[in-house]
Order: structure tokens, then sequence, then C-alpha cells
């Protein structure tokens, strides 16, 4: 027997957003240098595991991290793309597993039509390409969900289910503390819910809890002194500025926000009556986090909000998807199945739309070599318009197609970078980041090159800048005292206050920059193009 027409709909359309979200993913990762808190790990990946393992370090990476990217390094090689597999792995894998670990909470309609919103979200993307453990976690939370809604269900509680429940409510926590709020959450409403069906079904899903907080702690026995300090050494800070701002980044746009803000709770309306445990964990799922970030106000602003909440998306978007279905039934010419079926398009289809006209789509900047910082997230157009004062080589640059790839140096770690993406969007090239000294291993292939070593056809210009501080607050005070004031939105004012923080004192000083211009000097000869910025060399014949 032919399967029904609808079920090949759903399949054309997960299909779609599979391949979507892949190439979302993938694209461009081999010429993608690391940004901001990917360097975190960088040294500490080189170290041996014995110190990685009884390390919890400075700026709560967390164990798993760098003791994953070391292995991934061991086994893969050298690179930015075997560093970032700690990311790109898990993100890859929650695109594959949302559909039939979604199906657990709520019909397969909406659970297809949850998949494409995350498979084209922005905030799951960025995080999928990101050397971060964040994806790893987000897996996990949705592996825990899922493992708690089985078990919740007397014919679904199978040895398997209870092994991935207990793996992942250990793991979430040592991956990201974070995510304990998120545990901690559903793990409580499991329990409630299982005390509805019967004092020993609540007393079994407690006592697996128990085992596995006892198998995190332990976890986190060798560090355990170092995080206590970590977490005495960082103070509250305020939260974001604007209470649209989260809603924006989880929700991949403002309009889209106002969309997902008015779905979500009419889904669980709809949702209730049939899928009440899954109503009750998705809101646990939500609750959980903002009530930990409520009470330690982490730093970071909105997108550090954001990202502490990216455990509970998954379930959100379920409940969204489900009031697209719910409205459907409503239409009385429209049968059961039809409704469906035209839920699922109408959908998908707004998904697309939002994708297109968002920071992913085609309409957003071609950033190229920097399509990874913050503007990857949300868009603000005060960074994408032209800097009179960059230098003359970069619109020469522009005009000469033979030109492909220029080094840019030295390299910058921070949100400074804004100022070669500003460049970047000036000539139009793919850049690669000059690098001084013996390289990290995460470094030593791909979008890196040695100053001093640049072999022919790797770059055709090497650009150095002699004073980064001076250039990048000169551009900055472009973007905020000039420019922002004309584009100026009130929701975008949150946003644009974190792009300040620019950590000037990680920028290379003059006097760097002058002994490295001599030792190139030494190496390729004079200057080609020199002015009061930059100076710069022609590599290719």
């Amino acid at each position: 027997m032919s399967a029904p027409p609808r079920s090949w709909i759903r399949l054309w359309v997960l299909a779609a957003a599979l391949v979507l979200g892949a190439w979302l993913r993938l694209r461009g990762l081999t010429g993608l240098p690391l940004h901001g808190d990917e360097h975190h790990t960088v040294l500490a990946a080189d170290r041996g595991y014995g110190e990685i393992l009884t390390t919890f370090d400075g700026v709560g990476s967390h164990v798993p991290l760098p003791l994953l990217q070391r292995l991934s390094l061991d086994v893969f090689g050298d690179g930015v793309v075997p560093y970032r597999l700690v990311a790109i792995v898990p993100g890859l894998l929650l695109l594959l597993l949302a559909y039939p670990l979604l199906c657990a909470f709520v019909d397969r309609s909406a659970a297809a039509l949850a998949s494409v919103a995350l498979a084209l979200n922005p905030m799951m993307v960025f995080y999928a390409r990101f050397a971060r453990g964040y994806a790893l976690a987000l897996l996990l939370a949705l592996g825990l969900g899922w493992a708690l809604r089985r078990v919740l269900e007397r014919d679904e509680r199978r040895r398997s289910t209870w092994v991935a429940l207990i793996a992942c409510a250990a793991l979430l926590p040592w991956v990201h503390l974070s995510t304990l709020g998120f545990v901690l959450a559903v793990a409580l409403a499991g329990v409630l819910l299982a005390a509805r069906e019967s004092r020993a079904a609540a007393l079994r899903l407690g006592a697996a809890l128990a085992v596995a907080g006892v198998v995190s702690l332990l976890l986190f026995v060798p560090v355990f002194g170092q995080v206590v300090a970590y977490f005495r050494a960082n103070e509250p800070e305020p939260a974001p500025l604007d209470w649209l701002g989260v809603p924006t980044l989880l929700a991949g746009g403002r309009a889209a926000a106002w969309g997902w803000l008015a779905l979500v709770p009419l889904g669980a309306w709809f949702a209730w009556r049939e899928r009440r445990k899954s109503v009750v964990l998705a809101l646990a799922a939500l609750l959980g986090p903002l009530s930990l970030l409520l009470a330690t106000r982490p730093s970071g602003m909105d997108y550090a909000w954001a990202r502490y909440l990216l455990s509970g998306l998954p379930f959100l978007a379920a409940l969204g998807a489900t009031a697209f279905g719910g409205l459907a039934r409503l239409v009385p010419r429209l049968a059961s199945r039809q409704g469906e079926t035209l839920a699922l398009l109408a959908g998908a289809g707004l998904c697309l739309a939002q994708y297109g006209c968002g920071p992913l789509g085609p309409r957003a900047p071609r950033d190229g070599s920097f399509s990874n910082t913050y503007l990857a997230l949300h868009g603000l157009p005060a960074f994408d318009e032209p800097y009179p004062d960059a230098p003359e080589l970069y619109r020469t640059l522009a005009a000469d197609p033979a030109v492909e790839r220029i080094v840019e140096a030295p390299s910058i770690y921070t949100r400074s970078v804004l100022l070669y993406r500003s460049h970047a969007l000036l000539h139009g090239k793919e850049v690669v980041i000059g690098w001084t000294g013996e390289p990290p291993r995460a470094l030593r292939r791909g979008p890196y090159v040695r100053l001093l070593e640049i072999e022919a056809g790797e770059a055709d210009w090497l650009v150095l800048h002699r004073d980064l501080g001076a250039e990048v607050m000169d551009y900055f005070g472009f973007v905020f005292e000039q420019v922002w004031p004309r584009h100026s939105d009130p929701a975008d004012e949150s946003f644009m206050r974190r792009q300040e923080a620019i950590h000037d004192g990680n920028l290379a000083k003059p006097e760097l920059a002058e002994s490295i211009a001599a030792k190139l000097v030494e190496r390729y000869g004079a200057p080609t193009y020199e002015d009061r910025r930059i100076y710069a060399w022609r590599l290719a014949p």
C-alpha cells in the first residue's frame, strides 16, 4: 500500500529543510577564521589529557570542550574544521534527529514544521559552526526531553531510554553549567507528572535522576575548587535593556519573535487536552533556564541570555508548530488531514520567508571570511555602511579581478574584527589571517598562514595594520557617532551596546606591528603600498 500524499509532502519538506540546513551549517567552514570566544580553548586543546581533565578555565569553557577538541585534533589532524567538530557534529545530529525526537512531544506534522524552523534558525546555525559547547548541550537537552517524555508512557519504558535519560541528565551540566536550570526544571516536572500515574513511577524516575546527579557531581570532582572560584569571581551584571531582544535572537528576527510569542502559548492551549505532559515539560524547559538567568544575571547581555535559553528552543518550537495545525482545524471546510498538510506548508513557507529576509538569507551582506560574528544572529545595518577612512588600497583591490586572496595581520580575537569585516565588504576578496610564531594546532590548516612563510599561490596581497588600536577606535567611532544616529532603532540599542565591548587591550600594539614590518621587509622587500594605517606587499608575480 502506498503512503498517503500528506506523508510524501511531509517527507519532501523535511528533506528540503535538511539539505538547506546542512548547507547553512557547513558552507565556507574551511575558510572561516575563529572569532571571539572560539579562541578561548585554542591553547587548552594542545595540552595533555590529564591537564585538560583537571582544569576549569577562567572563562567558563568547562572540561568537555577542550577535551573533545584535543581528541578531534588527534584523530582528524590539525585545523579549524577538526577543532570545530565539537559543534559541527552535534549541530548536524540535531538537524537529523529533531523530527523523530520531537514526534514524542507533538504530532508528526507539528514535529516536521518545528524541524524546519530549527533547521533555518540563525542561532541554531551559528552555534553549529562555533567552537564552543552550546550545540552539544542543545543536543543533550533534546535527548533528555525525549527520554523523559518516553518514560512517562508505560509502554515506552525501555532500558535504552533509561540509559539515555541518565546519560543526558548527567552530562548536560558537565558540558555547560548554564543548563542546570533546564535539567532541574524538566526533572522536577517529570517526577510530578510520573506521580500522577503512581508513586512507584515517580520513585523510579526520581532514582534514575538521582543517579544522574551523582554521576554529574563525580565528573566535577577534579575541578570542583576551580568551579567555585570561577563563580565567586563573576559578579551579576544588568539584564538586557529590551525585553524583546532575547526573543528576537531566539526566533531569528523581530517579526518572527512576535509570531512565536503568540504561537507558543496558543500551541500549548491546543495541545493541553491530548498532550498535557508535553506542554508541562516544554514550559519547564523554558522556565528553568529563565529562572537561573534571573538569579545569576550573567555577562553578555541579550546574546548570553539567548544562548543560555537555547536548551528549551526545540520544545517551544514544537508548541509553536502545533498552533499552526490547531488553527487549520478551526477552518470548517478543511478536513483534518488537509488542514495538517496546509498548516505544514504554510508554516514552512513562513520559515523560508523569514530565512530569506534574515541574517543568513540571500539579502544579507556577503561578509565571507567574517560571516561568524554576532551579526550572523541579528543584522545591524550600521556595521554594513562603507567606512570612508578605509585605506585606499582596498578600493583598488576591489576593482582588480586578478586579486583573489588577501592576508590580514595582526590577528584580532574580539569584536574588533568588525573592522576587518568592513574592509572585506569593501574589497570583496577572500581573507586569511597572518600569524607570527608557531601556531597552535587548531590554526595550522585553513584560513591562517605564517607571515614569513607565505608560499606562491597562497595569497595575492599581505596587509599589515600599523596601529590596530587607533584604527579600531576610529572605525567604531565612525559607526557609533556618525552612522548609528542615522540608523538608530531603539529595539537594536542593546545589540549595539554589546558591540562596544571591543577589548582594545587585546589588540597588537604599534611597536609589535613595526617589529613585524621589519621582518617582512627582510622577507619580501619594501612595501608595495604604504599609508598612515597600513603596510602592504603584493605577493603574486
